[in-house]
């Protein structure tokens, strides 16, 4: 029994787990992988996002007619033709003739998810 114990509780193993045990687990990392999955979170939802005001862009504008020429002039005058100078809320409303979602408030994401 006596050899036993200084098997378990001996040198090596104190000094494994003092050493290499805790050289093997950071502590901190579940910490790291936690900001890692709400950064991948935050990606899908941008793309979420950017894809159901894409569909509500497209079936305002050009579902009944892709070809039509003053759809594509619409775009062009209220999104196309700011590049980036303007409020993008307010370049969204002015497409789809809707004011109320110029204020990017939750209302805005839910008047552009009913068609999601």
């Amino acid at each position: 029994m006596a050899m036993l114990d200084q098997v378990l509780h001996g040198e090596q193993v104190v000094d494994f787990l003092n050493h290499q045990l805790f050289d093997k687990f950071d502590s901190t990392s579940v910490y790291h992988q936690v900001e890692k999955n709400l950064q991948v979170f935050a990606d899908q939802w941008s793309t979420w996002h950017d894809r159901a005001i894409a569909d509500k862009v497209w079936s305002t504008l050009f579902a009944t007619d892709p070809w039509c020429q003053n759809a594509g002039l619409k775009y062009k005058e209220s999104i196309l033709k700011w590049g980036g100078t303007k409020d993008p809320w307010d370049c969204l409303a002015d497409a789809l003739n809707d004011p109320s979602i110029s204020k990017g408030d939750s209302n805005a994401m839910i008047t552009i998810g009913e068609n999601v």
